[in-house]
């Protein structure tokens, strides 16, 4: 059985404010309004993952929540991995390779540049993801540790024009 991975990189987020920090950066209502057309394109595209796994970071956590909520999730239901907040490549595999088997498909929300790092490696080809914009893969390895290139395609992308 096949895998999908969708890869999506956080919302709009405003700029920081004087004593905010990185992490506590909301959603700009162009933001909330993206996250909100990825979950309905997710959703009409009969993409819905099993599993939703977000970065701890405030946009990222709310974009993950916006689409939830469109494909039916409880805000509950997201694993947030404080990991993907200042992740690298490897962050992403040791993510995967944690999942249990029987999950057949997840979305992992996390931050440039190195959701476009990982998409790099995964396809092959350069990838640089815009706000809300989401790549789906499709792997046909035997189980999420072996995810690499050689089995793993390019499905789709989406970046809603708002």
């Amino acid at each position: 059985m096949s895998l999908h991975l969708y890869l999506l990189r956080h919302a709009q987020s405003a700029d920081k404010q004087t004593g905010q920090t990185d992490k506590e950066r909301m959603l700009t209502t162009l933001g909330l309004a993206e996250a909100s057309e990825v979950g309905k394109y997710l959703k009409e595209k009969s993409l819905v993952p099993e599993l939703i796994i977000t970065s701890s970071a405030l946009r990222a956590k709310t974009t993950s929540e916006v689409v939830a909520e469109i494909l039916g999730y409880t805000s509950e239901s997201i694993v947030i991995k404080d990991e993907l907040y200042e992740a690298n490549v490897s962050t992403f595999f040791q993510i995967l390779a944690e999942l249990d088997h029987p999950v057949n498909s997840v979305l992992i929300v996390g931050h440039n540049p190195v959701i476009s790092f990982f998409a790099d490696h995964l396809c092959n080809q350069q990838n640089s993801f815009f706000p809300s914009e989401i790549l789906a893969l499709k792997s046909e390895a035997a189980s999420w540790k072996e995810v690499q290139k050689e089995n793993t395609e390019v499905t789709g992308r989406f970046h809603p024009s708002i």
